[in-house]
């Protein structure tokens, strides 16, 4: 999971950096430095982008808390006398049960949490910023 998250990271720092460049590039004959000025479709790009960060990792989030409550099931109840399961590779078969059995549901939840992650920070951002006009 966390090379997986790695090369995630990677690979949304790149794209993201590619679509916040693709803007217009405005002087500022003050300043040697220049800025971007980007349109809606360019905004509206970069918080689609912004929520896929947000759910992709509370998918990783969730397939890694089914993977342990899986794998301490499969445990616990390995050592019913009834019961004497075989406990091989409970790991992998815990990630193959989450991603065959189990995925919509992984991800349904994520996406919900995901909403509320994104509206948080929206509503962070915003009382950031008003908090930081009145002063």
């Amino acid at each position: 999971m966390f090379i997986t998250v790695v090369i995630f990271f990677i690979l949304w720092v790149t794209i993201s950096l590619y679509i916040y460049s693709t803007g217009d590039l405005v002087s500022n004959p003050s300043s040697p430095f220049g800025s971007i000025q980007w349109d809606k479709s360019i905004k509206v790009k970069l918080c689609y982008f912004l929520f896929a960060l947000f759910w992709n990792c509370e998918v990783v989030i969730g397939m890694s808390q089914f993977i342990i409550a899986s794998t301490c099931t499969m445990w616990y109840f390995s050592h019913r006398r009834d019961n004497q399961r075989d406990l091989s590779n409970p790991i992998s078969r815990s990630f193959l049960r989450g991603i065959f059995f189990h995925f919509g549901s992984i991800c349904f939840g994520s996406l919900i949490l995901a909403f509320i992650d994104f509206i948080r920070t929206i509503i962070e951002a915003v009382y950031k910023s008003v908090k930081n006009d009145i002063n």
